[in-house]
């Protein structure tokens, strides 16, 4: 269940480009509605379901009460595995705008719209 509520949290907090804003909007969305599903499964009203994830990411006691109902309702395979891909294009969006590896070189500048003067003079 843990999984599922740290992905409900992380993707209506989530702070991503707006490439990857995209598929973590339609992630969540997903994961959301599916939620919602097994809330209504469990006799919880759509609307109940909606407010407890709407409020979990307000603090510990309405993430707890999310935490608490998910655990009666039981949250099926496909729910977790969408919550565990919306973990992933999460980290994936929070690496960075770069990915450089550097090995013994010279006059490297990893940027946007730098300017860098060179002067190299061989040994």
């Amino acid at each position: 269940m843990s999984l599922v509520v740290a992905a409900l949290v992380a993707g209506a907090t989530a702070g991503v480009s707006e490439t990857a804003a995209t598929a973590v909007g339609d992630a969540y969305r997903t994961l959301k509605n599916l939620v919602i599903g097994c809330f209504r499964r469990g006799g919880v009203s759509d609307d109940a379901g909606r407010e407890l994830i709407g409020q979990a990411g307000k603090g510990d006691a309405p993430r707890a009460a999310l935490e608490r109902q998910l655990s009666v309702v039981q949250v099926d395979e496909p729910t977790a595995q969408v919550a565990q891909q919306l973990l992933d294009l999460l980290e994936q969006a929070s690496t960075g705008k770069f990915h450089v590896e550097l090995n013994n070189n010279t006059g490297v500048q990893v940027g946007d719209q730098n300017q860098q003067t060179i002067n190299i003079n061989p040994r």
